[in-house]
């Protein structure tokens, strides 16, 4: 890691995820691909900071289509109406703490603001509990 150039490897690895979620997010367009080519490919701090920052935004309960659209500039726009939009039954997670976990069913009523609140209130509760 020299001269804020980043592998693949240590971009993830100062990410806190998986070289898939990287190759992912490149391929989902929340960081750009990493500059140079074949062996000499490398990231650098900006993909690292967008990377913490698409991670910080998943961490209050937004999904990656909302970053994505956030990102690209793009509006948000309400679900469609109901009988339009078939049932989520995916699920948010949200790390508090190390080893602590909040899980919670993603539906349209729950909006990402309210997840954040909920984080934030239970960071200020495990802050009191939980040894740093």
């Amino acid at each position: 890691m020299s001269g804020g150039k980043y592998s693949i490897k240590d971009l993830a690895s100062l990410g806190g995820v998986s070289r898939r979620t990287v190759r992912y997010y490149v391929q989902r367009g929340l960081i750009p691909p990493p500059l140079g080519t074949g062996r000499g490919n490398h990231y650098t701090q900006e993909h690292l900071d967008l990377l913490l920052s698409v991670k910080d935004a998943q961490q209050v309960g937004k999904s990656l289509d909302q970053i994505s659209r956030e990102i690209k500039g793009e509006p948000w726009s309400p679900p469609q109406e109901e009988d339009e939009t078939p049932e989520m039954s995916s699920w948010i997670r949200v790390e508090i703490e190390s080893g602590v976990e909040l899980h919670v069913r993603r539906t349209r009523a729950l909006p990402s603001e309210l997840v954040g609140e909920l984080v934030g209130e239970i960071r200020k509760i495990t802050g009191r509990i939980l040894p740093e």
